[in-house]
């Protein structure tokens, strides 16, 4: 019996990392058809990937600054070469750089999950951080050029790398894609909000000022003094910050009205979403959020969870006005003042919530693997390979 092709998956995880499902779902698919090796830089990783049916190999490294993270995707060069693998697939774009080392021979696919912008400010004042963040990016972007296949998880993102001389061909948008965990595996039902009942609002991810920490808890003392029901949970936060959010709470006067929780599994997210109304996404107007499509926001519509997003281009792919949801202006004030319309007018919350149910339907990972997984075996194909080359040629 004939062993199944070897795929090697490099993937670095950040220390501050807060979700991991994107990354196990496509680990997963390709482990139903590849003999899958995972690497990774630390044994803390190891618990992330424990119940998948691949095997984990650590090649250690110091720290975990862009540096070394760079320092380590080129050591893992020759790692890679020596085992010879069918497949090669890199696992997040801050490992794009393997791909200028790898053989041109060896199928190479490139999982495009943010824009380089939020891995290396160029805008920083520290000139040399700045040329070594320039030099990272122009690597990053060339690599992407380089890679058999590059899967984007947005139209901006693709759009984006077609500008930076990846070919059309190799540039493919797979959605960032829901896992069944959280979606808790049942029937997802539409929330409705009877006139005079507490609105619950809730938001699942990473918590900081950029995405909209202060904003949150300042437009939900606006509407305490104003009486109104409204109640905000808060999943995600590190234990670092649960203190000093803790006092901040305090000090506006809405502990009743706010419950602050650390970071969960992803099993018991949806158990939160159930219980909501409306989920939030709040992100500052940064380069990268231009580009980058809303995890957040995906997760809140597959639970058919309607949405109140800051108006930023990312959140107005997914939520329109009279669709999903709303959209609000990154301030305490507007966000309060979209809430206080979502009690004025309860019935508009079913509504947003039947929509949601229905654009969350199409970004379920289970309906994407198949492309998926059909994409990776075409880029170890003959004929695909030799049709690439002629592209190639023609420029």
């Amino acid at each position: 019996m004939n062993e199944r092709p070897l795929a090697i998956v490099p993937v670095w995880f950040y220390d501050d990392q807060t979700g991991y499902q994107d990354f196990r779902q496509r680990i997963g698919a390709l482990a139903t058809r590849w003999r899958v090796v995972v690497v990774v830089r630390d044994l803390r990783f190891l618990r992330e990937l424990d119940d998948l049916a691949v095997a984990v190999e650590v090649l250690p490294a110091r720290g975990g600054s862009r540096w070394q993270m760079l320092a380590w995707c080129f050591r893992l060069l020759p790692w890679i070469a020596n085992r010879r693998p069918d497949l090669v697939f890199l696992l997040g774009t801050q490992v794009a750089p393997l791909a200028l080392g790898l053989p041109s021979a060896m199928p190479t696919l490139l999982y495009w999950n943010v824009h380089p912008s939020q891995l290396f400010d160029v805008q920083t004042r520290r000139l040399p951080t700045r040329w070594f963040n320039a030099l990272a990016t122009h690597l990053t972007y060339w690599a992407a050029s380089k890679a058999s296949l590059v899967f984007p998880i947005g139209q901006r993102l693709r759009q984006d790398l077609l500008l930076h001389k990846v070919l059309p061909l190799r540039a493919v948008t797979i959605p960032l894609g829901v896992s069944d965990v959280h979606t808790g595996l049942g029937p997802v039902s539409i929330r409705r909000l009877r006139r005079g009942e507490t609105l619950r609002l809730v938001i699942a991810g990473s918590i900081n000022t950029e995405r909209g920490r202060d904003v949150m808890l300042e437009a939900i003392a606006l509407l305490r003094q104003e009486a109104l029901p409204v109640h905000l949970t808060m999943i995600g936060l590190a234990p670092a910050q649960l203190p000093a959010i803790a006092e901040q709470v305090d000090r506006l006067g809405i502990g009743r009205d706010v419950a602050l929780l650390g970071r969960l599994p992803g099993s018991e997210i949806p158990r939160y979403l159930a219980q909501a109304h409306i989920g939030l996404s709040l992100l500052a107007d940064r380069p990268w959020y231009y580009f980058n499509p809303s995890t957040k926001v995906s997760e809140y519509l597959a639970n058919g969870l309607a949405v109140i997003a800051s108006d930023i281009a990312s959140h107005r792919d997914l939520v329109t006005e009279g669709g999903p949801g709303w959209l609000c202006q990154f301030q305490a004030a507007d966000l309060a003042r979209v809430v206080k319309a979502r009690l004025d007018s309860p019935e508009s919350v079913a509504v947003a919530s039947q929509n949601a149910l229905a654009a969350g339907e199409k970004l379920a990972w289970s309906k994407l693997e198949p492309d998926f997984i059909a994409l990776c075996r075409r880029a170890v194909a003959p004929t695909w390979r030799a049709a690439r080359d002629r592209q190639i040629a023609s420029l």
